[in-house]
């Protein structure tokens, strides 16, 4: 495959990972108490969910971050490449 198209798809991914990820697992981890109803505070709440979920979720956030970051280095190299080949292919015409 293309350099570019590995750039895309690293981006795209690692945006999943950051953001998508991230907000699904706030949204939809339960960390609440399973079957009697027993009321938490917030403070309680949060807590049981950042030691259920929120390790991990952290860690695959900076996984897509990691991610990103590839993909625009990417990006980065193939501009680069792209200016060297510009620069000596003007120096070849004159």
């Amino acid at each position: 495959m293309n350099k570019k198209i590995h750039g895309v798809i690293l981006i795209i991914f690692g945006g999943y990972l950051l953001i998508g990820n991230t907000i699904a697992s706030i949204l939809f981890n339960y960390a609440g108490p399973i079957g009697f109803y027993i009321p938490l505070s917030p403070e309680e709440y949060w807590g049981n969910w950042w030691i259920h979920y929120g390790f991990i979720t952290v860690a695959i956030a900076v996984a897509g971050l990691i991610l990103i970051i590839l993909g625009i280095r990417i990006f980065i190299k193939r501009n680069k490449i792209s200016e060297i080949m510009a620069e000596a292919n003007q120096i070849q015409i004159h």
